[in-house]
């Protein structure tokens, strides 16, 4: 699967029309999500969320309207907010000069602080008749050929990330597990109940299996999870057994779908039953 580039888009209220056109505009070379789109999370500051954001994208766009008057050497000049500048300047901190941009009308007279001069910055002309999507989607071919060039920033695989899709994580979850080559040569299928609390950087949890061996006897073996976010759609898990004298462990990678409602993926590990490494797939839905 091919990993589009992320894109954040930032604006005042007054300015979200032209954001969503903007999403519009590159919709065919990332996934942009505007930051009224499931940004900021229940019971955290918008700081914390704004930072996450700024970790997980790579490249960001900010949308300067003339939403405020600024005095300037005894002259009022229309500017952006204050707040739409100073998330400009955070992600620039974090993702650099060339994958950061304003973006704004360039008919309209706005004050930008001078410490932005210099800074990659783009402007669409407004159509006689009115028509916001054109002319937004011409002022965007810049930014267009900038993401089809640079692409995804390098990521730490060994760093887990706040994503702005940990909500769809937290909470109940249910499917199968089969793994390829159980005990008799024959793969052998499980039903799983699992229980995620992704409410920090890092997922944790537990979950239960339940399974019929080959003989009929009925087992349950219950693991306990800990991992996160790799990108805003993998989630690596480490998995072991919550019985001491049950040795079972290894790795899951898991890929959360479009919906944010299934989780599929594969399983490596050792398992008790064949004493040797195992492997399989597990798909689950949320309860």
């Amino acid at each position: 699967m091919t990993h589009r580039p992320t894109v954040f888009v930032g604006s005042s209220s007054e300015g979200k029309q032209i954001a969503k056109e903007v999403q519009q505009a590159l919709k065919d070379v990332a996934d942009v999500t505007i930051w009224s789109q499931g940004i900021f999370q229940l019971n955290h500051s918008y700081l914390e969320d704004l930072i996450s954001a700024s970790e997980t994208a790579d490249f960001a766009i900010f949308v300067l309207t003339p939403d405020d008057v600024t005095e300037s050497r005894d002259q009022q000049l229309s500017s952006p907010r204050d707040n739409v500048v100073f998330e400009f300047g955070l992600f620039l901190g974090c993702l650099g000069r060339d994958r950061c941009f304003t973006f704004h009308d360039k008919s309209q007279d706005i004050k930008i602080p001078s410490d932005l001069f210099g800074i990659s910055s783009a402007t669409f002309s407004p159509h006689s008749d009115g028509n916001l999507e054109a002319a937004v989607g011409s002022g965007c071919r810049g930014i267009e050929k900038c993401i089809l060039k640079k692409g995804r920033r390098p990521r730490q695989l060994n760093t887990y990330v706040h994503s702005y899709r940990l909500p769809a994580i937290h909470g109940s979850w249910k499917g199968t597990a089969t793994q390829e080559d159980g005990p008799d040569g024959h793969p052998l299928v499980a039903e799983v109940t699992a229980t995620f609390d992704a409410r920090s950087t890092q997922i944790v949890g537990n979950g239960t299996f339940r399974f019929t061996r080959p003989e009929g006897e009925e087992l349950e073996a219950r693991y306990k999870f800990n991992g996160g976010f790799l990108f805003d759609q993998f989630l690596r898990i480490e998995y072991d057994s919550e019985e001491q004298f049950r040795i079972q462990f290894g790795s899951i990678v898991l890929e959360l779908g479009t919906d944010a409602k299934s989780l599929h993926g594969r399983f490596q590990g050792y398992g008790l039953l064949t004493k040797r490494i195992i492997h399989g797939t597990l798909k689950l839905t949320k309860a």
